[in-house]
């Protein structure tokens, strides 16, 4: 696959960068560099353990509906979550303001009613498919995995958010949440494409909503080519970054605080100043 910005390889065995990665130094390179430089690990917070309670869930049960056509009971998933979150809860840092019971009771009430509502409609063909490419100038690939891969040829993204994502005011059209999830998505495309030698039919964001009355909402995105331009440049740039020893403290970003980066003691001992609060 040739395009403006180069040619893109199978995935070889060079270092790599993930999306998660690539959105990190966007949010904050030095960020990334205590974490991937100086290797050092912070326990993240509720909000990464509620969504990765529920992304078990729905590969538990899709990789079985691959061969049974069918969705595991409502119970089975809800014990999926319910076991999940607590054998791995001590793994994240969790505060007593976190409300930790009343989270773990919302996303049982969250499973019940993804199973009911939004698992039925999805036939998978793949789950957790490596999605992965390389460019032979670039001394990184490109490593991700998609949450499902429907037997439609479309990819779909698992997403847990405490807010519904925002419609388009001419065309009522929901739209993705973030930047963020534009540049996992425009990769994802690449990486099918690599793969299967062809476009995916679709990419759909599900946004799995937290709150009394569950919800979920689809949003169906299609990357057009300067989407494309777009990601292969931030890989080139922050391949530079990387390269160049350019980590920034990025203290105008409104997650940059302590309650939302673990980093943050670490971030006023290295460079001075203050991380608000």
């Amino acid at each position: 696959m040739d395009n403006k910005m180069g040619k893109i390889e199978p995935y070889s065995a060079k270092q790599h960068l993930s999306p998660n990665q690539l959105n990190m130094y966007m949010r904050c390179s030095a960020q990334w560099m205590f974490r991937y430089v100086e290797g050092i690990k912070i326990r993240p917070g509720i909000s990464l353990l509620f969504g990765n309670c529920f992304d078990e869930v729905s590969n538990t049960n899709f990789r079985q509906k691959m061969e049974t056509f069918e969705d595991l009971p409502v119970d089975d998933l809800k014990d999926c979550f319910v076991t999940e979150w607590d054998g791995n809860k001590d793994r994240y840092q969790i505060e007593e303001d976190d409300k930790p019971e009343e989270k773990r009771e919302q996303g049982i009430l969250l499973v019940d009613h993804w199973r009911k509502t939004r698992a039925p409609a999805i036939q998978p063909a793949g789950v957790q498919e490596k999605l992965s490419f390389s460019r032979p100038e670039h001394p990184y690939d490109i490593i991700q995995y998609s949450d499902v891969i429907t037997a439609d040829s479309g990819i779909i993204d698992n997403k847990t958010t405490t807010k519904s994502p925002s419609k388009d005011k001419e065309t009522g059209v929901y739209l993705p949440k973030s930047n963020d999830h534009i540049v996992q998505m425009s990769l994802y495309e690449i990486g099918y494409e690599q793969k299967f030698g062809e476009r995916p039919e679709y990419l759909e964001l599900d946004y799995a909503v937290i709150k009394k009355d569950p919800d979920n909402i689809q949003v169906q995105w299609t990357p057009r080519d300067y989407h494309r331009k777009y990601v292969l440049s931030l890989i080139d740039m922050v391949t530079h970054g990387i390269e160049s020893k350019v980590f920034i403290p990025n203290r105008g970003n409104f997650l940059c605080s302590k309650r939302f980066c673990g980093y943050a003691a670490i971030c006023e001992a290295e460079f001075g100043g203050k991380v608000k609060e």
